[in-house]
C-alpha cells in the first residue's frame, strides 16, 4: 500500500477529463492537479518551452511527494515526456501511448483520425505509436488547435459554439476512418459536440481516460493503492493563472463530482 497522492497536470482544465476518470475508478486516492493556464496553449509553443514548463510542474509535484504522475496533456506527452521520464524515480504516465493502444483495439477498418493540437500533430508521436502497434493502419492527423480556446472560454453549450466546431471539423467529412482519438485532453469536454459536428461517424477514444485506466492497473499490480478503508479522498487544485476563472470552468465541467477551489501557483 502507498498512501501518497497522485499528481496530474495539463496546460489548463483539459486534464480534468483524466481526473474525472480517477474519481470513478480510484476513489480512495488523493490527488494534486496543476493547470498551467498562465502558459496556455502548449500547442503553439516551441518544444523547448513545452519541456521547460512541464519540467517545472513535474518538479513541483515531486516536491509534494506524489507516488505517480499523469501527464494529462497530449502536447506535453509528445514533446516533454520522453526527456522528463528519464529524470524521475517515480512512474509518469503519458496519454499518447495509452490512447494509441485503446484506438488500435477500437478500430475495425484500420483507419484512425488523430484530433490534436498543432504541436502534437507536428510531433508525429501518435503516428509513431500507432504504426508500431499495427503497421497496416492509415493514420490521419488533424490540427484542431482552435478547439482548445473554445473549451478554455467555458462557453461550450450554445448553438453558436456547435457551428464553430462544425466549421473547424468540416474537412473531416470525407474521411473513411471509423475511429477518432481525442488527442488533446480538452476535447472530451466537448465530445458530444464533436460527435454532433461529425454526424456520429467515428468511435471516440479518450486518451486521458485510457491513461488513468493503465495507471489503475499499475497501482494494483505493484500493490501501490491507497489502503482500502472507506475514506473521503483529498483533492488539491492549483492554477498558474486566475483561480476564479479556473474554478468556474472546472466546476462547470465536473458538474458536482466535487467542488473545486484552486490555489494560485507561481511557476
Amino acid at each position: 500500500m502507498d498512501n501518497r497522492p497522485i499528481g496530474y497536470f495539463d496546460s489548463g482544465i483539459g486534464g480534468l477529463t483524466a481526473l474525472k476518470e480517477d474519481l470513478e475508478i480510484l476513489q480512495n486516492e488523493d490527488t494534486i492537479y496543476v493547470g498551467d493556464e498562465a502558459h496556455l496553449p502548449y500547442g503553439t509553443k516551441t518544444s523547448k518551452e513545452i519541456t521547460f514548463y512541464s519540467r517545472k510542474i513535474v518538479n513541483f509535484l515531486v516536491q509534494q511527494n506524489v507516488k505517480a504522475i499523469v501527464c494529462a496533456c497530449n502536447t506535453s506527452s509528445a514533446i516533454a515526456l520522453p526527456t522528463i521520464k528519464k529524470e524521475l524515480k517515480i512512474p509518469i504516465f503519458g496519454v499518447i501511448e495509452a490512447g494509441s493502444r485503446a484506438a488500435v483495439k477500437t478500430t475495425k477498418n484500420d483507419q484512425i483520425i488523430v484530433l490534436a493540437t498543432k504541436a502534437t500533430v507536428k510531433s508525429k508521436k501518435y503516428d509513431e505509436n500507432l504504426l508500431k502497434l499495427n503497421s497496416n493502419l492509415a493514420v490521419t492527423d488533424f490540427d484542431a488547435q482552435d478547439l482548445v480556446r473554445i473549451v478554455e472560454n467555458g462557453d461550450y453549450k450554445s448553438e453558436h459554439v456547435l457551428n464553430q466546431i462544425e466549421k473547424i471539423l468540416m474537412p473531416l467529412k470525407e474521411q473513411q476512418a471509423d475511429t477518432m482519438i481525442l488527442g488533446c485532453t480538452h476535447f472530451p469536454i466537448i465530445e458530444d459536440l464533436i460527435f454532433k459536428a461529425t454526424e456520429g461517424r467515428f468511435k471516440m477514444v479518450d486518451a486521458g481516460k485510457s491513461a488513468v485506466k493503465e495507471l489503475a492497473d499499475y497501482l494494483e499490480r505493484e500493490n501501490l493503492n491507497h489502503d482500502s478503508l472507506p475514506r473521503q479522498a483529498k483533492h488539491l487544485f492549483y492554477t498558474t493563472a486566475q483561480p476564479n476563472h479556473f474554478d468556474h470552468v472546472a466546476n462547470q465541467f465536473l458538474n458536482s463530482k466535487l467542488t473545486i477551489k484552486s490555489e494560485h501557483l507561481g511557476l
